[in-house]
Order: structure tokens, then sequence, then C-alpha cells
């Protein structure tokens, strides 16, 4: 039997407790757990941008994870006007395409991407023009909007959060925006360089009638132009204007109204007894380019980064 005295026992114990002698697995542990994190972050994001899924899990990671599907600038490089595409918003906008509109579940994340992405344009626009937005609330819509809206919730299966936000938000935005862009030159220089194209027409003496019935673009367009006997009070300020001092015959200049271009030709004219006049118009209009036009052709020279494709 082998005899340990108590002085060297407690001198061997001494010996363990002696700083510098234990191996810490600190080190370890921390490699280990920032392995499983960047594993779990690369598996979410090849889930996202690879697989491109958006139902269940991966719909519910998304409203918690901001991943980035793709920044928009409207201007040729990205820039301070550049907008982030979260993949939520992508992952929202596919499901409810698929339960509302049918639209195939490996097509739905393109689509999505493509309206996320023009709906950053017309952020970028309304940026631009400053408009009056008044918020709406899911309740002060009527009709069949509101019932469009309601199934986002019912069907769709959106938070009234997502509804609000993607949806009521947008729709007052957009029509904003558009009210807006109704009255700047910039964005209407198109639509005016059409009407200043068929004034030249008329120059060159192309009959009035030929280029309603071919140009126009208002209903007069089935009577080649053709209103009839018009009261000038019953027009809008600026066409009644022309009206009230136009002569037979007589073709006025471009005038603009808030959405659209005219050009209107006086066929005859009555002079009342009680001092008002009654004016056979023909007319040419040129509609101004709406909202959904300025986005296609913001959408062609706006710079996109893509994380989805």
């Amino acid at each position: 039997m082998t005899v340990v005295y108590r002085d060297d026992a407690q001198a061997g114990h001494a010996a363990l407790q002696t700083p510098g002698t234990r191996v810490s697995r600190t080190p370890v542990v921390v490699a280990l757990a920032f392995t499983a994190v960047g594993v779990a972050v690369a598996s979410v994001l090849t889930t996202f941008l690879v697989v491109h899924a958006h139902h269940g899990v991966a719909r519910f990671a998304a409203r918690v994870i901001p991943v980035p599907a793709a920044v928009v600038d409207p201007s040729t490089s990205l820039g301070t006007g550049s907008r982030i595409v979260w993949y939520r918003e992508v992952v929202e906008r596919a499901n409810v395409l698929e339960a509302l509109s049918d639209v195939p579940v490996n097509e739905s994340m393109a689509r999505a991407l493509m309206l996320a992405e023009r709906s950053a344009i017309v952020d970028a626009l309304a940026d631009e023009l400053h408009p009056r937005t008044l918020p709406l609330a899911e309740g002060e819509l009527e009709g069949e909007r509101s019932a469009d809206f309601a199934a986002l919730t019912t069907i769709a299966g959106w938070t009234q959060r997502d509804a609000q936000r993607y949806a009521v938000d947008v729709y007052a935005r957009d029509i904003a925006v558009e009210e807006a862009a109704f009255d700047d030159a910039s964005l209407q220089a198109m639509a005016r360089a059409r009407m200043e194209s068929i004034q030249l027409k008329l120059q060159q003496g192309i009959a009035f009638a030929d280029l309603a019935a071919e140009y126009g673009e208002g209903d007069a367009v089935l009577t080649d132009g053709d209103i009839g006997y018009v009261d000038p009070e019953s027009l809008p300020e600026e066409l009644r204007t022309v009206a009230k001092s136009i002569a037979v015959d007589e073709v006025s200049s471009i005038v603009q109204t808030h959405r659209a271009f005219w050009i209107v030709k006086a066929e005859d004219v009555i002079e009342n007894d009680d001092g008002t006049r009654s004016v056979w118009l023909r007319v040419i209009e040129v509609k101004k380019d709406v909202l959904g036009d300025i986005v296609d052709e913001r959408m062609e020279t706006a710079r996109v980064r893509e994380f989805l494709r």
C-alpha cells in the first residue's frame, strides 16, 4: 500500500489550481456558435435568393429578416436616390398574385419583384413632385376597391398592417402622384410632343377631321372630332376661353387642360339674342400620360440591381 502524506496531497491539489494549467474551452464554443450562425444565415439567404421560397416558414422568416431583393435608382447609376426593395414585400406580393390573380407559383416571384420595383419608381416620383397625399383607412374605400383590399386579409393572408402599408397607402400615393404628374411639364413632354406633331400636320394642310380620326384619343375620335354645338360655359375653363372668342373655320393653338392637350376648330358659331353663343366644335384631344406610362418610361432608364434573378 502506498501512503500519501497529507502535505504532498495538498501540494498536488494546489498544483491543479495553479493559473495557466487549466485548458479553456471558450474559444471553441464561440467558434462553433459563429459557425452555426453563419450556416443559418447562408441557409436563409440560399432559401430566399436561390430557391425563391415564399410560403410557410420562409414567408414568416421574410417578415423578420431584412433581406434585400433589389436596389432601384431612377437615375442611370446607383446613388443617394437608390431604394431598397425588401424580400418581405416581394414575398407578400407573390402570395397575393397566387391567391387573387391565379398567377402560377413558378411565375409569382418574378411578377412580384417587377411590381415592387415599379412601386419604388413611384416613390421616387413622389419625392420629386411632393404631392398632397391624404392617408386612407381601409374602411374609407368604397365599392370594388374596398372589396379587393378586404380580400388581401381574408383570402391572401395579409396582416392588417401589410394591407395598409402595401395596398391602401400605396393606392392613395399613386392617385396623388398621378394628379401631380398631370401638371408637370417634364413628365408630360412626350404627350405634348405628340400634339405638336399633329399641329405640324395641320400646318402642312392635312384635314382637321382626318387628323382627329387618326390621332385623337378621346370619345370624339368616333365622330372625326365632331362634338356638335356646345355652350362655352359647359367647357373646362381653358377651353371655355377659346370657345368664347373663336371664329368660324378658325383653328386654335394647343390648349392644355389638367388631363389632356387639345386643338379645336369652330365649324360654326351662333350668336344668341341673349348675348351668349353656341359653337359647333371639332376637337383633337391627346390625353396626358398617366402614371403607368410615366413609370414605363422611367423603368427603361432606371438602374436596377436584382438579387433574385
